[in-house]
């Protein structure tokens, strides 16, 4: 997870990963984690590595529930009892990085809810891959990390960048 996110233990602007001084929409520190706007104080002058991991275990936490909430409420058998850990953990990264909200009302998760859901991709794959976009543009780096989770939710295959 470290290495696909990287961790920057001073504040950054998220889609643009420049260095920034003040609170803004998109500010980010640690291992991926949004500042609020109420929290800049606490972030404004950095952190350290510790720190970097303890939020990245909360944020890791807070994710994890809410895919398993979005997925038990859908179709209760594929729950944490019905994919297997490399799916789930796939699922996982995918949302900690797209969001929860975005992964929850996504066409991939209706797929998923009820293979028979007509979304704009034919497959649970293309649905997946689809999340490449920042900014409305096509991001390689996004692109590498859809293929990295999807070969994950696929084969189990975790590769040496996750």
């Amino acid at each position: 997870m470290i290495n696909a996110e990287g961790c920057r233990l001073m504040p950054y602007l998220d889609l643009s990963g420049a260095p920034i001084h003040h609170w803004q929409k998109g500010a980010t520190i640690g291992v991926g984690h949004l500042i609020i706007r109420q929290q800049w104080p606490w972030f404004a002058n950095g952190i350290d590595k510790q720190w970097a991991e303890s939020l990245l275990r909360q944020d890791l936490q807070h994710v994890e529930l809410g895919v398993l909430d979005r997925l038990e409420a859908c179709r209760p058998w594929v729950g944490a009892r019905g994919l297997r850990q490399h799916q789930f953990d796939a699922l996982v990264l995918l949302a900690f990085n797209i969001g929860l909200a975005a992964f929850s009302n996504s066409s991939l998760v209706a797929m998923l809810c009820d293979s028979r859901t007509v979304t704009p991709y034919a497959t649970l794959e293309q649905a997946w891959l689809a999340w490449k976009y920042a900014g409305g543009e096509v991001m390689p780096g996004l692109e590498r990390r859809r293929a990295e989770e999807w070969r994950i939710f696929k084969e189990g295959d975790y590769g040496p960048d996750i």
